[in-house]
């Protein structure tokens, strides 16, 4: 199961453009046909270890899964948020599980794989939530919002803090948090401004704190 989280998590979070959402919320058929291929492309990359026509199957299977619930939700709900995005997650994460568990595909968790898994999840797919709940409590207005250096900056932040934990230097983060307050110090005058700031950061902390020591309870 963790190979096919591993592959959902490469095609879902980091290698989808936003382009290639933009085509989807559009329910433009090329972007589903191209995100199926690149879910395809990484459930059949990672099977390697355990290749057998029940694993390539499976491989088929979740990725046409994917894209029907992609649809499907394109069809019935045209908004995007957090709720939609945690139940699409979820949704996506129990075909994985019915899927392998379906047709048996021999379990293949090295520790290496293992926090591959958390680390993709937290950094990538947290980075997914964390925009998704500051859109729906609308505290992201147009003079707030860098786009791409938000995003890089999060990916770094829960990078590093991932690291912190997992090695059991918890008390460097209190670094990784003034540095990053103090390139904010100014704007943290400004209240609207303050709230969005820190939901962000606690959750992003939340984030990478939990995977930190789920990597800590693995190794």
């Amino acid at each position: 199961m963790n190979l096919f989280l591993l592959a959902h998590g490469l095609g879902d979070y980091i290698f989808q453009s936003d382009t290639l959402v933009s085509m989807k919320k559009d329910g433009n058929p090329r972007g589903y046909g191209i995100h199926f291929l690149v879910i395809l492309l990484f459930n059949l990359a990672v099977i390697l270890p355990i290749l057998s026509w029940h694993s390539v199957l499976t491989a088929f299977i979740i990725a046409a899964a994917h894209i029907f619930i992609d649809y499907a939700r394109y069809i019935f709900f045209k908004s995007d948020n957090a709720y939609l995005f945690i139940i699409d997650q979820c949704t996506h994460i129990a075909v994985i599980y019915g899927a392998t568990l379906l047709f048996s595909i021999p379990s293949y968790s090295p520790v290496y794989i293992n926090c591959a898994v958390i680390y993709v999840y937290v950094v990538f797919g947290g980075a997914l939530l964390i925009r998704h709940v500051l859109d729906m409590l609308r505290l992201q207005s147009s003079q707030y919002k860098v786009k791409n250096a938000g995003r890089i900056i999060g990916i770094l932040e829960r990078s590093i803090m991932l690291i912190l934990v997992a090695i059991g230097e918890t008390s460097a983060i209190g670094f990784v948090i003034a540095a990053k307050s103090i390139a904010r110090f100014k704007e943290l005058d400004d209240k609207e401004f303050a709230e969005y700031y820190l939901i962000g950061s606690l959750m992003s902390m939340l984030l990478a704190l939990t995977g930190g020591l789920a990597i800590q309870g693995i190794l």
